[in-house]
């Protein structure tokens, strides 16, 4: 289990790593220590949490225009996170309270003018019902509350409020990580990934985050038998993947 001692260290080691690295991939690392800070304060018995605000990206990759419409320069990429565990729970995937990662950017167009995007993902616990559509606990979807809020003008472009798209869970590490390789060409990303301190962060978020997921989700071709408990772990899989039929 990923206990709070070692989540400090790991997001200790992981702001060293982008503090020495050759490549300049954050405006500041600020926001990291503001969570680490955070992190410290949160309560075992309380449900342990962090935040991150307004962690900036900076030289990103140009390659991500689909059209050359754009001043390739001007594209900024903003990652925050909101994960909090259920009480007296360690960081690990089964224990989520709340839990809110978007990813959100903006770039000028040629002639000035200011275009955005964001792409969010949450969990949600269906304590109220079932949804009308398709609603993966874990899912990620183009658009949400920031866009919502900062933008007037959408132009041509339209935000529905689905497909939303099952996505395993994101914490810190697996946040950066999926950023840095969306974002930032190979040889930066791979940079980062042969460091076997990175490795070490990523693998043990891995193990925390995603095992018992996939393995929830693979429970439902393991237990087929028509008895009350396989019937459970079908439908606790269905949970995570609601295109399966129970």
């Amino acid at each position: 289990m990923a206990s709070k001692p070692q989540l400090l260290e790991n997001v200790g080691n992981l702001t060293k790593l982008i503090e020495a690295s050759d490549y300049e991939i954050l405006a500041d690392t600020g926001p990291l220590y503001q969570l680490k800070s955070t992190l410290e304060r949160s309560d075992f018995p309380s449900g342990l949490k962090y935040s991150l605000i307004d962690l900036k990206f900076d030289n990103v990759s140009e390659g991500q225009f689909i059209s050359g419409n754009w001043d390739a320069d001007s594209l900024e990429v903003k990652l925050h996170l909101d994960i909090q565990m259920d009480a007296n729970q360690p960081f690990k995937y089964g224990n989520v309270k709340e839990a809110l990662v978007e990813i959100d950017y903006e770039a000028l167009t040629e002639d000035g003018e200011i275009a955005r995007g964001a792409w969010h993902l949450d969990f949600h616990h269906h304590t109220t019902g079932q949804p009308n559509f398709i609603h993966p606990r874990y899912h990620i979807h183009h658009g949400g509350r920031r866009i919502k809020e900062n933008t007037e003008n959408y132009g041509e472009l339209v935000l529905l409020d689905a497909p939303r798209l099952q996505h395993p869970p994101l914490d810190l590490f697996l946040a950066f990580d999926m950023v840095l390789t969306n974002f930032f060409e190979r040889r930066i990303w791979q940079n980062f990934r042969e460091d076997t301190t990175y490795q070490a962060i990523i693998k043990s978020s891995h193990e925390h985050w995603w095992k018992d997921y996939y393995g929830q989700i693979a429970d439902y071709w393991k237990f087929q038998t028509n008895g009350v408990s396989d019937v459970q772990k079908r439908k606790d899989a269905q949970q995570e993947n609601p295109y399966l039929i129970v």
